[in-house]
């Protein structure tokens, strides 16, 4: 791709604008053609855009923003709409909502103990290593953390160990999804280099 559409792209990713993109007709699995092909024509002044929640036009938008045109051929337009970005982008998105999700998880669990009085013998590493997953662990490790500073009521011990479980689960899903993910940005860029040699 050339330099001057990367930085297009840039000036355009600065902007609040938004392309119109259907929200059907990919598969993500050769390639996410239509999305991309909607998405990308934006620069071309041609479909639409959102600004602050109102469709325009292209044109307008890039016109309203400053920017010019772009006419878009050959090695650039093909290096925009192939391979499957837009699922990569959106996998890189749920990887990060999944991470939100285990933190808040984390968080909530962390209140429940608090708030029940309950002791965090849960949590304690030599329970966590017998289950022999580093999600586990990790959850565990984050929830003394955040206990470290808690009021503990030994009387009233709950069994939350659940909790610690499912955090871990979510977080070892979240680490395998990004390895494929990188893996697969990684193969498709490897690639590209090639195919420009």
């Amino acid at each position: 791709m050339s330099l001057q559409v990367v930085d297009a792209l840039a000036a355009f990713l600065e902007t609040p604008l938004a392309p119109v993109v259907p929200e059907y007709g990919s598969v993500g699995a050769s390639g996410d053609l239509v999305p991309l092909a909607h998405a990308i024509q934006a620069l071309a002044g041609r479909g639409e855009v959102l600004l602050e929640g109102e469709r325009i036009s292209a044109a307008v938008g890039l016109r309203l923003m400053g920017l010019n045109t772009m006419r878009l051929t050959g090695r650039d337009a093909l290096a925009l709409v192939n391979g499957t970005a837009l699922t990569a982008a959106a996998s890189a998105l749920a990887v990060a909502q999944a991470k939100r999700s285990a933190l808040a998880a984390l968080y909530l669990t962390a209140g429940l103990v608090e708030v029940l009085g309950a002791a965090p013998a849960f949590a304690d590493d030599r329970l966590t290593a017998a289950s022999g997953h580093a999600g586990v662990r990790w959850a565990a490790r984050r929830l003394r953390e955040l206990l470290a500073r808690g009021r503990v009521c030994p009387q009233r011990p709950l069994q939350t160990n659940l909790r610690v479980d499912a955090s871990g689960d979510v977080r070892r899903s979240r680490t395998c999804s990004k390895e494929t993910l990188l893996a697969d940005v990684t193969t498709n860029c490897r690639r590209r280099d090639a195919e420009r040699w």
